[in-house]
């Protein structure tokens, strides 16, 4: 299973925050991309997909694009401090792939706006098994705290 600490692109906070991107109600993918993403200028100032696709991985059982995410859900804390983006677990099952980070945008429109992504400790690989990426169901995998 892969897991990490998910980061915001600046503009995908920007986008969520201002109701451009509607976590809960709009098309929300995950693509997985390649160790060589790294040495891209700085990730986490991207706006689109078609920027970090360049990395994206290939193999049996990826689709170009990634997986729709399920179960999409915007929460707050139970301190009432924080609120939380929930999904299901990411899966790709039968799949043959190697992926060092996963990145979450928005796929409806034709800017395919990013929202977040997480760098994985290391190179994560699945030889014909499943592919898991852990969204923390009781945390939330972003999000947004207030002062208190």
């Amino acid at each position: 299973m892969a897991s990490g600490t998910w980061n915001w692109y600046s503009k995908g906070l920007a986008f969520f925050l201002s109701g451009d991107t509607d976590f809960d109600a709009d098309t929300i993918k995950m693509g997985l991309v390649t160790s060589e993403y790294a040495a891209y200028a700085s990730p986490g100032n991207e706006v689109s997909w078609s920027q970090p696709s360049s990395w994206e991985v290939s193999g049996d059982g990826y689709t170009d694009g990634g997986k729709t995410l399920t179960g999409n859900s915007v929460t707050s804390g139970a301190d009432q401090r924080f609120i939380c983006l929930f999904a299901d677990d990411a899966q790709w099952p039968s799949s043959s792939i190697s992926a060092r980070y996963a990145i979450v945008y928005a796929s409806q429109a034709a800017a395919r706006r990013l929202i977040g992504y997480c760098p994985f400790s290391a190179t994560v690989t699945s030889d014909n098994g499943t592919f898991t990426v852990d969204l923390d169901g009781v945390n939330g995998f972003l999000y947004v705290r207030a002062s208190s």
